[in-house]
């Protein structure tokens, strides 16, 4: 049988304290942490970047993250950079985040909504084949 002193037991439970204080955090806790201006930043500082976090930062847009004109121009400033990439998957990340962002923000929606419909309109009409397949005749 093994026998814990009173030190040896406070040690334990501390260490379980601690531990369940440090659990992982879900999502909405790490980027609530954060700025919109810090996602610009971390999240989504290059195309590969805004691909790979896309769906977190689309999970934690709130109104709140708007209320900084700061952030928000830079914001904007992203997602129309987005929105003109070469690379498809960062423009559908623009368009996902411009969606969002329409959706938490009246005030950005009207002041950006005449722009991110005329980037993304002309996709529609754009032909491109799928990749592996043949037509079958």
């Amino acid at each position: 049988m093994i026998r814990f002193s009173a030190c040896s037991l406070d040690l334990i439970q501390s260490v379980s304290d601690w531990h369940h204080k440090t659990k992982k955090t879900s999502r909405n806790e790490v980027m609530g942490m954060q700025t919109l201006e810090s996602i610009v930043q971390l999240q989504l500082a290059t195309e590969t970047t805004s691909v790979f976090h896309l769906p977190t930062v689309l999970e934690s847009l709130t109104e709140e993250y708007f209320q900084s004109p700061q952030g928000r121009t830079k914001w904007i400033a992203r997602v129309n950079s987005l929105l003109h990439s070469k690379e498809p998957a960062a423009r559908w990340a623009g368009a996902c985040l411009a969606r969002r962002t329409a959706a938490v923000s009246k005030d950005i929606l009207l002041e950006c909504a005449s722009g991110w419909i005329a980037i993304t309109l002309p996709w529609f009409s754009v032909r491109t084949p799928f990749g592996g397949t043949k037509k079958a005749y």
